[in-house]
């Protein structure tokens, strides 16, 4: 990943209870994050490619924004690196990423994640960025891989569920 001066980055990780693969899977399916992230309301593929780099997504945010993500490094059950760009109702954010690393750990899988920004707007926008739209990142970050555990180990742990679910009738 290419660091760029006045770029800011969080980090936040978590161990989830799955192998690799099954952590991948969802990662992976591009169109999922709203099942496991907070503040996602939809996402939608933006091309035809739906897996490796290239392969695009749209995503609305609650309570308004979007943002648009195409995949930039694809490493099956290793890594994902997407490049954001910020739509209307978001941060005045120049370039942003997004890498998730999977880490086995045993029966687990640790998921480091590290997002990069540069904020527009010089010296003004830094000091945004570090009063506001920073802590507002890192909960957001942080309340993504806590769904994302929920959402990996609800399906590895108790499969029963996932088949209650998947035959429930819908309204």
């Amino acid at each position: 990943m290419h660091i760029m001066k006045n770029q800011t980055h969080l980090q936040a990780e978590i161990s989830i209870q799955a192998p690799p693969a099954d952590v991948w899977s969802a990662l992976s399916n591009l169109s999922l994050v709203q099942q496991y992230t907070p503040g996602v309301k939809l996402a939608r593929h933006t091309t035809e490619q739906r897996q490796g780099v290239g392969a695009g997504r749209h995503c609305d945010l609650e309570p308004f924004g979007s943002v648009e993500e195409v995949v930039t490094e694809w490493q099956e059950n290793r890594r994902l690196v997407l490049a954001i760009t910020a739509g209307a109702g978001i941060p005045p954010i120049r370039e942003m990423t997004g890498r998730f690393d999977l880490i086995p750990a045993g029966s687990e899988t640790l998921v480091r994640t590290l997002v990069s920004y540069t904020p527009e707007y010089g010296w003004v926008g830094r000091l945004l960025g570090k009063l506001a739209i920073k802590p507002r990142f890192q909960s957001m970050l942080r309340g993504m891989l806590e769904g994302l555990k929920e959402y990996v180990e609800d399906r590895v742990l108790s499969p029963e569920v996932v088949k209650f679910n998947a035959a429930r009738p819908t309204a």
